[in-house]
């Protein structure tokens, strides 16, 4: 069933700011905007696409953060703290 962007909010346990934070980063749920009315909604599929972005942003980012946090120099050695080169 389509939910409100309220009912969405409630649902995953977010915000109304951060949920207007993640449209304005181009990262929200695609919204179903009711033709001659302001009314948007947000359809079963649209959340399980955004669920599947979100899963994706968090494994690149843990990636990230794991090559920051894991160093190692040009011969293959550990190298703690970080240094870049």
């Amino acid at each position: 069933m389509d939910k409100t962007v309220a009912e969405w909010c409630k649902a995953r346990h977010l915000s109304r700011s951060t949920y207007h934070k993640l449209k304005n980063l181009g990262r929200g749920p695609k919204e179903l905007e009711i033709p001659g009315t302001r009314i948007k909604r947000i359809t079963p599929e649209a959340d399980a696409e955004w669920e599947a972005r979100m899963a994706e942003l968090a494994k690149s980012e843990t990636a990230r953060l794991e090559g920051f946090l894991t160093c190692v120099n040009p011969t293959g050695e550990l190298i703690s703290p970080c240094q870049h080169f």
